[in-house]
């Protein structure tokens, strides 16, 4: 038995496979009602979409496609109040992958959150004021009852090492001005 392609068909078809072949059946469950090529009474112009021959087919449909059986407006109302997405799946008894997808096609996108910048808790200051008095690390830690290695971090992430020896250069050169300047003063 040959298939049925392009070359027997007047025009493209949606049923036609990118090898030129009619998926007639494939694509319905059904046998072909005519021949393939100018007799054909299925044609199915490109244009129209397969979406469009599913809805005109809803026997071919599956039902959660266009007749969602959780509580859609429910799961909107919980979208829109920026509740999270799985607990809106939690809530309407669907996966999370549903309520995404759903919501990528049925409702507005959300607002993104604005991102609060993130908080120390601990006094960075005196622990900086600290460093560059000499104190070390664990000094440090044992005043501000913080962890040596967050100190230890943040200040490497900082270059608190490079700004002591800035610090430790301006206050060396401004003993030197004052001392070389002759004012008199001791």
């Amino acid at each position: 038995m040959t298939h049925p392609t392009t070359s027997d068909c007047i025009r493209p078809c949606m049923y036609l496979d990118k090898q030129g072949i009619c998926n007639y059946m494939l694509v319905t469950g059904n046998r072909r009602p005519c021949p393939c090529g100018p007799d054909c009474t299925v044609r199915v112009d490109e244009e129209k979409s397969l979406k469009q021959f599913y809805y005109d087919n809803p026997s071919r449909v599956k039902r959660a496609e266009y007749h969602p059986s959780w509580d859609t407006e429910k799961g909107k109302r919980m979208w829109l109040q920026g509740i999270r997405v799985i607990d809106i799946a939690e809530e309407v008894g669907v996966t999370k992958g549903t309520i995404n997808r759903y919501a990528a096609k049925h409702w507005p996108p959300r607002e993104k959150p604005i991102r609060k910048p993130n908080k120390t808790r601990w006094d960075v200051d005196a622990a900086f004021l600290m460093f560059m008095q000499g104190k070390t690390y664990p000094q440090i830690s044992k005043a501000l009852s913080t962890p040596a290695s967050t100190i230890r971090n943040y200040s490497s992430r900082h270059n608190w090492e490079e700004c002591k020896k800035v610090m430790e250069e301006i206050i060396f050169d401004s003993f030197e001005n004052a001392a070389g300047d002759g004012s008199g003063r001791d």
